[in-house]
């Protein structure tokens, strides 16, 4: 290969992968200021999980704001009427629900789409489910967005598919044909 085709293909290479880095992630610098000890933040992400997982819904609801949205990894958004039916739904079909082993971090971006107070949280939630019987252990992180003293806005990440296969689920393979 000669030079000149060499550093085509090197600039190519280096367009390539430049382009697609660049449209995973934000464009823009983002300040963030995190505190080491901000208690009304942690404070308020450790009320809104606990209640939710005490079954507490009039703390949940004091706790949550009316715009409220919580989005997950694989699933449908829900605003703050859902979330607590769901919750209602998940005390009526399990015992035994807990959050532990957990951690907060509470921040402030300063600017950007993402700007505001947040506490990001991670811990082990487990529950039984009234069906199986058996203990269900899923890590789980939130971010939680805190504005004016309540949550306005969640992302909720766990892997769903431990949580169904603790459940007795099994992943089956798509049936395929062989081509003769």
């Amino acid at each position: 290969m000669t030079t000149f085709a060499k550093t085509v293909f090197t600039a190519i290479l280096i367009f390539t992968f430049s382009t697609g880095l660049r449209a995973q992630v934000q464009l823009f610098p983002m300040s963030i200021n995190a505190p080491v000890n901000n208690a009304e933040l942690v404070g308020i992400a450790t009320q809104y999980v606990e209640s939710l997982v005490k079954g507490e819904f009039k703390a949940a609801d004091a706790l949550i704001a009316s715009n409220f949205m919580i989005y997950h990894a694989g699933g449908d958004s829900l605003n703050k009427e859902a979330l607590i039916k769901i919750w209602k739904s998940y005390h009526a079909d399990a015992t035994g629900l807990s959050f532990t082993n957990g951690e907060i971090l509470a921040m402030t971006i300063k600017e950007g789409p993402s700007k505001g107070d947040w506490a990001l949280i991670w811990g082990l939630a487990s529950w039984t489910p009234n069906v199986t019987k058996q203990p269900v252990y899923s890590y789980t992180h939130m971010a939680l967005q805190i504005e004016k003293g309540k949550v306005i806005k969640s992302y909720q990440f766990e892997d769903n598919l431990a949580v169904m296969m603790q459940m007795g689920y099994q992943l089956v393979p798509p049936v395929t044909t062989s081509r003769q």
